[in-house]
């Protein structure tokens, strides 16, 4: 018989423990030490501590679960956010020994064993989500427990695995049902499923945890699953019609289904590299070709595969955006866990191969060490969260610079969720009434803020963004003050601003009255950046590689480039053009950055380098605008900025008599109308253009199409009579 050179271990078991350890080191070595900016993680951390009803489904499971890490974390010194990482980490470890055991069932390799679970538990989804506060490393150790427990033949306990499964994330449906059918197959159909169906009901009577606690009026009250029919809301997603962020409303159903697919297929390959694939490759053969157990389990982790990656992308119905995909890459995660199996199973079939020759074993055995150090190698800046404290800075930035028993109006659920944790968790400045506009629709969430902060007066219903925040403001008027993010003033329409106006304060906007704008002064607001605010990251969003990390970045450079133009705006062009120049040196792809260095070079006579910087603007945002659904709520904005690139091409022309300015100047008028037809600027810019050339025909037909978009613009309309008398 072969002997393998984990022989000194004197069980497979005790492989699989070392290999749980080891995973587990690292797991807890990069896990993130505070809220992590990673979408819900706030929320979840604020809900599990306070034993609460998170967003649908609500996670029973997992609150109770993070209950418990929370007050155990609670006992060593350890913060709640940082408590419920570890839980994640550890979760995410004994989803790498459940497969280690899977594996060796499977084969009764513990070469295969243990490189197949490693591999899965260095795949960037699975660590990534293994050192963040979120349900999918829970999600993820549920699963290969169920597949350990079929392979085994402990259906009850399967079933009631597949049950908490189901009470964490219900999206396991399907990964539960190719395991389901595989185990009713393998046993030729005899399998009575009256115990394990009883077994699974309780498992799934997690729910009733919503019934109980909503009851009893929990910190967070979700949807409000108090009754039976707010419960199958909550459950089925129904109740999440209030909510924060639902992109996927912009496409139907299968409109972005290839370009999620080639985004799987190409996160595969990077991010478990091309080795790991090729043995999965190998894997899947060698598994397909051999009969029982390994052939069954095998086609049902095809299907697994399939579910659990292709179809829930297709089902998932999200645009191609970089927030969009961020969400949708949990759908990574078990496609990795089944790769790694197939690449485990296919390193069994190689030693057995190479069993009895020393030399080509030797080989096979470095080449393997070599494939889970590179996985290792790949994946470690990536995944790790160790210094990232991003979305705790945020939050203390925000809440520091605040006013006493201000209002904060917030719309994006990452930094909503990062304030509720450092507000609610931390107790910083909970003075400070945190309001997320993408909630208070609903009825739970306007009687949560009004026990949550009774001195302050709220509207009694939501009537849209607008009405909403400027009643506020009435009803607390002398009190409090109001301020905006970024994402919340997007909101608002134009009437808002008939009454007032919005002035940067650093991350978030203040909100004046019109005629008060004199009370606000922007070198208080750039010393409060400076000097108030803390910056513990690199800020740079090449250093990092996980979407939410760059998007706080990017909510600083946009605060810098904001008040760049108050300061223009306030005659201090010098100190204009540098804080547009750290906006876009923190943030490159910051194209609006780009646009307004531009727009303040050009009005300084720096033609050179505003027409540099316009075409870096129009780049970035062609870019930015094609990445999204929504193009045409994009197009006018990118439309002005090839208006006004042409601009200082019309004006370089105008200066050097250069051909090739004006070709330019042409091509990005051009340019400007293709995006949005009716555009009477770029008509009339255009009209100006052939002005300086004389041709009055041309000149006329752009000012009269100028003119009929824009019919009560009287300076189109006078030089229009000046083209048509030299035209004449």
């Amino acid at each position: 018989m072969r002997k393998s050179v984990f022989i000194f271990f004197k069980s497979p078991a005790t492989l699989g423990w070392v290999c749980f350890a080891a995973v587990l080191v690292l797991y807890i070595f990069t896990a993130s030490r505070t809220v992590p900016p990673y979408r819900d993680s706030g929320e979840l951390i604020t809900a599990s501590a306070t034993l609460s009803i998170a967003h649908s489904p609500g996670y029973p499971v997992y609150m109770i679960l993070g209950k418990a890490a929370v007050e155990t974390g609670r006992l060593a010194g350890l913060n709640p956010a940082f408590s419920m990482n570890l839980l994640s980490a550890l979760c995410g470890a004994l989803a790498v020994l459940f497969l280690f055991f899977f594996i060796y069932e499977l084969t009764e390799s513990r070469e295969g064993a243990v490189f197949g679970s490693l591999a899965a538990g260095l795949a960037y989804m699975n660590w990534y989500l293994s050192v963040v506060a979120e349900m999918y490393s829970l999600n993820l150790m549920f699963i290969t427990a169920l597949l350990l427990l079929a392979v085994k033949r402990k259906y009850a306990a399967a079933a009631f695995t597949a049950g908490l499964t189901l009470g964490n994330h219900l999206t396991a449906v399907f990964a539960i049902i190719p395991v389901a059918f595989c185990a009713w197959a393998s046993e030729r159909r005899k399998i009575d499923i009256g115990r394990p169906a009883v077994f699974f009901m309780l498992g799934l009577s997690a729910y009733l945890y919503h019934l109980l606690r909503s009851a009893s009026g929990p910190y967070i009250n979700w949807g409000d699953p108090s009754n039976l029919q707010n419960l199958i809301r909550v459950v089925t997603r129904a109740a999440y019609g209030h909510t924060l962020d639902l992109v996927s409303r912009e496409v139907t159903l299968g409109q972005v289904f290839l370009p999620h697919l080639k985004r799987f297929f190409i996160h595969l390959y990077r991010d478990m590299s091309a080795f790991i694939l090729a043995m999965s490759v190998g894997g899947i053969i060698v598994a397909l070709i051999k009969k029982g157990k390994v052939k069954n389990y095998s086609v049902a982790l095809l299907f697994m595969f399939a579910l659990t990656g292709p179809y829930f992308l297709y089902m998932a119905r999200m645009p191609i955006n970089p927030h969009a995909s961020a969400i949708v890459e949990v759908g990574y995660m078990i496609p990795e866990m089944v790769l790694a199996v197939f690449a485990g199973i296919f390193m069994a079939f190689l030693i057995k191969k190479v069993s009895g020759r020393k030399a080509h074993a030797a080989a096979l055995y470095i080449i393997v060490l070599f494939m889970i150090f590179n996985l290792w190698r790949i994946n470690f800046n990536k995944a790790c969260h160790r210094s990232n404290f991003f979305a705790r800075d945020y939050a203390v930035n925000i809440l520091e610079s605040l006013e006493e028993n201000s209002f904060v109006l917030m719309r994006r659920d990452h930094p909503v969720f990062s304030l509720w944790y450092m507000r609610d968790m931390k107790n910083v400045r909970r003075d400070v009434r945190v309001i997320a506009l993408g909630l208070v629709s609903a009825q739970w969430y306007r009687d949560k803020i009004r026990k949550d902060f009774p001195s302050a007066s709220f509207p009694r219903q939501y009537t849209g963004d607008t009405r909403y925040v400027t009643e506020l403001i009435a009803l607390n008027e002398g009190s409090s003050r109001v301020y905006l993010t970024e994402a919340a003033a997007a909101e608002l329409e134009s009437g808002f601003y008939d009454r007032f106006t919005l002035k940067p304060w650093g991350l978030v906007y203040r909100i004046y009255r019109r005629g008060r704008e004199d009370e606000y002064d922007p070198r208080l607001a750039l010393h409060i950046m400076e000097e108030e605010y803390v910056y513990s990251g690199v800020f740079d969003p090449d250093a990092h590689y996980d979407y939410f990390t760059k998007d706080f970045i990017s909510l600083y450079a946009g605060a810098y480039d904001r008040l760049g133009s108050e300061f223009f705006q306030a005659g201090n062009t010098e100190e204009a053009i540098e804080l547009h120049y750290r906006a876009v040196e923190m943030y490159p792809l910051l194209w609006r950055g780009w646009s307004n260095l531009a727009y303040t070079l050009f009005h300084q006579g720096q033609l050179k380098k505003a027409s540099e910087y316009y075409s870096e603007a129009a780049e970035r945002a062609v870019e930015y605008m094609n990445m999204y659904t929504r193009r045409d709520f994009f197009k006018p904005q990118v439309a002005g900025i090839f208006n006004s690139l042409g601009a200082v091409y019309e004006r370089k022309h105008r200066k050097t008599r250069n051909r090739e300015h004006f070709d330019r100047a042409l091509d990005s008028y051009g340019r400007a109308l293709e995006l949005k037809p009716d555009f009477s600027q770029a008509y009339y810019n255009f009209g100006v253009l052939y002005w300086s050339r004389g041709d009055w025909e041309k000149v006329v037909k752009n000012f009269r199409t100028a003119l009929r978009y824009d019919p009560g613009n009287e300076e189109i309309r006078r030089y229009l009579d000046i083209a048509e008398r030299n035209l004449q």
